[in-house]
């Protein structure tokens, strides 16, 4: 394994353990769906961010699929925010995986 992938694969560890595993959404968990270390703000423009643990935020498979790569404008915070804020408002947030 590459430098570069080894340091990858530790940023991803360190997201998926500061979020306790758990999808920032919808809270599903490792043993119910893939998980996913998302980057905040794009790595194409911000390269400088691409191993910053801030800059990521874990998200099901499920999830990650729905964010809205395609929105105007650069990758940001901002546009980040207005995704988890737009789920929230509309009760989406919710758990959509049960326990049993």
């Amino acid at each position: 394994m590459s430098v570069n992938l080894k340091r990858r694969a530790y940023w991803k560890d360190q997201v998926l353990d500061r979020d306790e595993r758990k999808c920032q959404i919808c809270g599903a968990t490792e043993d119910q769906i893939h998980l996913v270390a998302h980057h905040i703000y794009s790595v194409s423009e911000y390269p400088e961010e691409a191993l910053n643990v801030d800059n990521g935020a874990t998200l099901c498979e499920l999830h990650h699929r729905e964010y809205p790569f395609s929105f105007t404008g650069d990758s940001t915070g901002e546009r980040w925010l207005l995704w988890l804020e737009t789920y929230q408002e509309h009760g989406l947030s919710r758990r959509i995986y049960d326990d049993n």
